[in-house]
């Protein structure tokens, strides 16, 4: 692995410090080399240096995917629903049980 040259492959992130971790896919589309953060596209070269370090399966690059799309829907307060805010955790609601 060269620091300077993305590689394909599924990885995962922070976009912000102490925030949560999010799924990025990095992959040769019909423009060359292309990358996405949590679903959006983005350069490759701009995120190689925060996600190059750290490689995932396809399972859990998909399993981060189903989580935010959920936690969007489902748990907006939780910090898979917010990848850009660092994680508080005294803004995050204690569990319901019922």
């Amino acid at each position: 692995m060269q620091i300077d040259q993305p590689e394909p492959g599924f990885y995962e992130m922070r976009r912000v410090a102490r925030g949560p971790w999010v799924a990025v896919y990095i992959h040769h589309g019909y423009k060359g080399l292309t990358a996405h953060v949590d679903g959006k596209p983005v350069d490759p070269y701009q995120i190689w240096p925060w996600c190059g370090g750290r490689p995932i399966s396809a399972a859990r690059y998909k399993w981060r995917r189903r989580l935010a799309r959920w936690a969007r829907t489902w748990n907006p307060f939780s910090p898979e629903a917010n990848p850009t805010k660092p994680v508080d955790v005294s803004r995050i609601p204690p569990p319901k049980f019922k």
